[in-house]
């Protein structure tokens, strides 16, 4: 036993990361959610040597492109290869997240049992699995929030510039990667140093901030094709037409999330509440947090979905599931949304006292001396504001755009000192366990069911004869072959590129289709047998 508590975390963690990998399979040559438009960005630059964005990214993606083509180039170009790449991202942000947390916290277990929290977050494990942006940017951001956190701890040089290139990387993924350096910069003004100390960290915020703007004029200097990426005058129009009940679903939907997702975390750190409950001045604290929690229970649009759909992960995106007919397994009725919103506003309601109970302990005021680490907590918490600001004002918004925000949060509550109990450290870790398997099994479930899918629609091409232009397989599939040029095709038909849909992919029936054959797939640790149809229209001979 002794041997194995000299063995570093990172071989355990790579451990745990390969098995994870191994009982999910990501194997399966099909796209998934929306990387089907990076893969062909990503295709196009491997085969051409031309970067570019086609007509459905929003966001910068030039650095997503350019790792994805990187393994692409070494290991070939598919799906799979993209999908480890995004792997590796993956392994690198958790990996990130350990070394951020101590820097935090003397605590090893807290660091360890964090960076597991998020390697586990459905959103996040699921998304790792794709080659989605989110993973991917959470890597970059998290190096860049780690070398300007070192920075306040020794001011090197070669620090600003590491954190300065991976916020330009970051930044050439998704456009809020720019909110990094930003909440740098600021954080200027809670030390005391010289001015021309002070103006170096502005540096990596201009540096970003050109390379936004050459973006900018690179795409219009594109062909046509790039109206859809987001911009600046597109998020004020936006803003624009917000109102006051806008922000307060927002930031309660947001804020839920992390309550969620911290949910453990809270848990393990459960005698920082124990000792706030102890004083009698703290329950005015507690009972404005419960208020909060209250307020931002009422009439919420909550779980928001995209990722986590009632209980199962990753979108399932058919003709059928789409209007939320044969969509399975899942909780009948309320049942799913009441379970998530008394969890979310639990772990809302801890991670409120775990902040207050900081800001008693570790004094954020602007007039105190700081040290490092309070400078590198007041450094999070204004991008922690930043970015609730952004999920506050961006025009579209998933579940997954929530990752960032969580994993912030959870940096400001991580305690550089705390005792943890015994039953505390079991209960969190049963939460944990929890989480895992939720996570691993339905990550697995979400990419059975799409090999399944993608078999039988290469069956009915291959072996029956039947022409893509007159199939809906679902939104990555025609998206992927761009059954249609345009996006919406005739009344009756499913949003997505859709020619003809003579023959359609679905979970089970629909009116005025028969089933044409069907196609099982397996399911992680279920004795259920289920499957996905071809169905066949009625007046097709």
């Amino acid at each position: 036993m002794a041997a194995l508590s000299k063995i570093p975390f990172a071989v355990y963690f790579v451990f745990i990361w390969g098995v994870s990998i191994l009982l999910v399979n990501p194997l399966g040559e099909f796209p998934l959610n929306d990387d089907w438009a990076f893969a062909k960005s990503v295709w196009v630059l491997c085969e051409t040597g031309k970067m570019t964005i086609n007509d459905w990214p929003a966001m910068t993606l030039v650095g997503q492109v350019a790792w994805g083509a990187l393994f692409a180039k070494i290991f070939g170009l598919s799906h799979v290869v993209l999908r480890v790449s995004t792997l590796i991202a993956s392994l690198i942000g958790a990996s990130t997240f350990y070394k951020l947390a101590l820097y935090f916290s003397i605590n090893r277990k807290i660091a360890a049992f964090a960076s597991l929290l998020l390697f586990f977050n459905p959103l996040y494990f699921s998304l790792s699995f794709t080659f989605m942006t989110d993973v991917h940017f959470m890597a970059g951001m998290l190096l860049s929030i780690y070398f300007f956190l070192l920075y306040h701890k020794d001011a090197r040089f070669k620090y600003l510039l590491l954190g300065a290139l991976f916020s330009v990387f970051t930044t050439m993924i998704r456009q809020p990667g720019i909110l990094v350096p930003l909440a740098f910069a600021l954080t200027a003004y809670a030390k005391r140093q010289t001015s021309a100390a002070k103006i170096l960290h502005f540096i990596p915020l201009l540096v970003t901030g050109l390379a936004l703007v050459l973006h900018s004029f690179w795409l219009k200097s594109m062909a046509g094709d790039t109206a859809s990426v987001g911009q600046i005058a597109d998020l004020w129009t936006f803003i624009e037409k917000q109102n006051l009940w806008h922000w307060k679903t927002r930031i309660s939907q947001s804020l839920f999330y992390a309550g969620l997702f911290l949910l453990p975390l809270s848990l393990l750190l459960w005698s920082e509440i124990r000792e706030m409950m102890k004083k009698k001045s703290s329950w005015i604290i507690i009972a404005a947090c419960v208020a909060v929690v209250g307020f931002a229970l009422v009439k919420s649009s909550y779980p928001h979905g995209n990722i986590l759909y009632n209980l199962g992960l990753g979108p399932k995106v058919l003709k059928d599931t789409y209007g939320f007919n044969n969509l399975r397994p899942h909780f009948e009725g309320e049942i799913w949304p009441i379970l998530l919103r008394i969890l979310s506003a639990t772990g809302l309601l801890f991670l409120l006292i775990h902040l207050c109970w900081r800001a008693v302990v570790m004094k954020f005021s602007m007039l105190a001396p700081p040290g490092y680490t309070r400078v590198a907590k007041i450094n999070l918490l204004i991008f922690t504001l930043l970015y609730l600001l952004f999920l506050v004002i961006v025009a579209g918004y998933f579940d997954r755009y929530t990752i960032p925000l969580v994993v912030s949060i959870g940096l400001v509550v991580i305690p550089s000192k705390v005792k943890i109990s015994v039953p505390a450290f079991r209960i969190a870790c049963l939460c944990l366990a929890l989480v895992a398997f939720f996570s691993i099994r339905f990550t697995h479930d979400y990419l059975s069911w799409n090999r399944a899918r993608w078999n039988a629609l290469n069956d009915l091409m291959t072996n029956h004869g039947v022409s893509a232009l007159d199939i809906d397989g679902g939104f990555e599939f025609n998206s992927w072959l761009k059954t249609r040029k345009s996006i919406y095709g005739k009344p009756g038909t499913s949003w997505w590129f859709v020619n003809n849909d003579d023959y359609v992919l679905a979970f089970g029936n629909l009116d005025g289709f028969s089933k044409f054959k069907g196609y099982y797939y397996p399911q992680l640790l279920s004795f259920e047998r289920d499957s996905i149809y071809v169905l066949k229209k009625d007046n097709i001979d």
